[in-house]
């Protein structure tokens, strides 16, 4: 009775990171602060970006694997952190949970520590820089 009372005391209560929720890419449009994914707990994926009419897939995610629209993908969270690679090797995605400055975005992306699916970052940002 004890143990069992012990090793429930010691079992870590911060929830596992989920993907559910808002996040948030850089764009070169100062006026647009919306999220640019959306990924919903019904398995629906909004897609928002500064040029286009939002639109919806449907997604699902195993393991490092997700699937949006019969297209799979590698992905991982870290900490505030989305990272998604269409293909092991290829540049990632970064997108952030929290709303960032361009400024801020750009300089804390580019001192994350890189899952080992993605050798580099997709670099979206260097037009403006």
């Amino acid at each position: 009775m004890i143990t069992t009372t012990l090793a429930g005391c010691l079992e870590d209560d911060e929830p596992a990171p989920t993907i559910v929720g808002e996040w948030y890419a850089w764009s070169n449009d100062p006026t647009f602060i919306a999220p640019a994914l959306i990924f919903q707990s019904n398995g629906t994926l909004l897609l928002q970006s500064a040029y286009q009419n939002a639109s919806y897939s449907n997604w699902s995610a195993n393991g490092q694997e997700l699937t949006i629209d019969e297209g799979i993908h590698n992905f991982t969270l870290s900490d505030n952190w989305l990272f998604i690679a269409e293909s092991e090797g290829d540049a990632c995605l970064v997108m952030s949970r929290l709303l960032l400055s361009q400024e801020d975005f750009i300089s804390e992306a580019e001192n994350l520590t890189l899952p080992t699916f993605c050798p580099s970052l997709l670099e979206y940002w260097t037009e403006a820089q």
